[in-house]
């Protein structure tokens, strides 16, 4: 068979390659690439194609890695008084995530000003050891008074308040938006649970679960669905529960036909412009995430920063960008890899292999570019196969970039 034969209608799989005597960037059919008969004084290696809108080409970079989507959390602080009086305000918060109840802890203050208590604030924070350990620190934000801490686990953001003379209220990157709005095929609109990988659902969901959320212990009446059901619960066969999804199979069907039927109804529409899958500001929001800094100069949002850090010749930096929600859902229709043990199980990871470079696992949590709420980001979740929440994990993060042919 020919080798690295060249074409001017990519496909998923194909290999990108930039030309380095023209600075153009040429497409490679994936099955025929070769690394070992490409000219590296010629031809530089870029990605994979993973995805393809008329002349719009979606590249997947030849690496990828595990990175925290933000390692702040911030509150803005109110309810204070500064009347040059002693004063006092409560901050409670839990230390740990084993932690069974929140801890208060009083800090009493004297101030006329905000950079005064501030000031006082700080030098509470670095006199007890919690707050010193999670690095709690207080700075003034546009005449107001903004509280960071290192974010490492969920609860912090669930459960830590103020009261008795102060409040807070979550206030971490106000400027990028948040929105938890994914449309599926069975009617429904909201946030976490829509398929993203449809072969890592199905592996997940064959099996029994307890969780009523994902097999109902009362009877469904409307099959629009946020979280898919396993199949013995659809299938009323669950020893969790009786039989509660009749309605489900009278419109998808009897057995476990019926049950994929219903599993792909919980996938996502595509191309929607209404909410999470129409955002496609992703290089723009990148941009954004990666120009944040903690207070000690540090990149606060580290998986944005390594996509918008990468580039090549060809391609360079200023082009690569952490995916949206509709780039990750288009990347991972494609992989197999993962629930498919070869590395080379579809094109996408065939290619990026050939290449030298990371796999792409459908086993793999995935982050996108965009913000669900104050707290949390968007990520694929390799473990159930749906789109849900996070933001202190380190997860993995795929560069991608949007070439015009």
């Amino acid at each position: 068979m020919n080798t690295n034969i060249i074409t001017n209608n990519p496909k998923i799989g194909d290999a990108v390659v930039g030309n380095l005597l023209t600075g153009n960037v040429e497409y490679i059919k994936g099955e025929s690439f070769s690394l070992a008969a490409l000219n590296s004084s010629v031809y530089e290696t870029i990605g994979a194609v993973y995805g393809r809108r008329g002349r719009q080409v979606k590249v997947a970079f030849k690496e990828n890695a595990n990175k925290i989507w933000c390692t702040k959390y911030s509150y803005r602080l109110s309810g204070y008084t500064l009347d040059g009086t002693n004063r006092s305000g409560v901050i409670s918060i839990c230390e740990s995530s084993s932690a069974s109840a929140n801890t208060d802890f009083t800090v009493s203050y004297n101030a006329t000003t905000v950079q005064g208590l501030v000031d006082q604030l700080n030098a509470f924070f670095q006199a007890t050891a919690i707050f010193k350990t999670q690095k709690w620190a207080a700075a003034v934000v546009d005449g107001a008074i903004d509280i960071t801490f290192d974010y490492t686990f969920w609860q912090q953001a669930s459960y830590n308040t103020a009261k008795t003379g102060f409040a807070f209220s979550a206030n971490l990157m106000p400027d990028v938006t948040a929105l938890a709005n994914i449309r599926r095929k069975n009617g429904y609109t909201g946030g976490e649970g829509v398929i993203s990988s449809f072969p890592r659902a199905l592996a997940y969901f064959r099996a029994d679960n307890s969780s009523t959320t994902y097999n109902p212990n009362t009877d469904v009446t409307n099959i629009k669905r946020n979280y898919p059901i396993c199949l013995p619960g659809y299938l009323g066969t669950s020893q969790y529960q009786s039989d509660h999804c009749a309605k489900l199979r009278e419109v998808f069907g009897e057995g476990e036909e019926g049950w994929l039927k219903f599993m792909a109804s919980c996938m996502p529409v595509k191309p929607c412009d209404n909410g999470n899958m129409g955002t496609r500001d992703g290089l723009e929001r990148t941009k954004v995430l990666a120009s944040k800094l903690t207070a000690d100069g540090a990149k606060m949002c580290p998986a944005a920063d390594y996509c918008y850090s990468k580039g090549t010749v060809t391609v360079p930096q200023g082009n690569w960008y952490l995916p949206t929600v509709e780039d990750i859902s288009d990347l991972l229709d494609t992989i197999q890899y993962g629930t498919n043990g070869s590395r080379t199980a579809d094109p996408v990871n065939a290619t990026l292999y050939k290449m030298g470079g990371s796999a792409i696992s459908n086993g793999s949590h995935v982050w996108t570019c965009c913000r669900s709420s104050a707290s949390v980001a968007w990520y694929a979740s390799g473990y159930y196969g749906f789109f849900g929440y996070g933001m202190f994990n380190s997860v993995l993060a795929v560069p991608v970039a949007l070439l015009t042919i």
